[in-house]
């Protein structure tokens, strides 16, 4: 669901086969911005998210501006270690 005030709320929505339910789900592409990465890491086993968020911008829900940055990973919790991630 995307509330009013939402900054997906102009996004385009698909729905995307989820391969481990087999469902198909309502998913939001994001047609934001890419925002200027300033470094490059390497997403590492056990990893989350929204530590990015925490460790960059003391808050973990600003997860969203890594993901931001990074338009080509869908889900952040699919992501194999030692993918690409670039850092705000």
């Amino acid at each position: 669901m995307i509330f009013i005030g939402s900054r997906y709320q102009q996004s385009p929505v698909s729905f995307m086969l989820d391969g481990r339910t087999g469902r198909t789900n309502p998913t939001v592409m994001r047609a934001t911005r890419v925002t200027d990465a300033s470094r490059v890491t390497r997403w590492d086993y056990g990893a989350r998210i929204d530590i990015y968020g925490s460790a960059l911008y003391d808050d973990p829900e600003q997860w969203w501006r890594v993901m931001d940055c990074n338009p080509d990973i869908l889900d952040p919790a699919s992501m194999l270690p030692g993918t690409p991630l670039r850092l705000p």
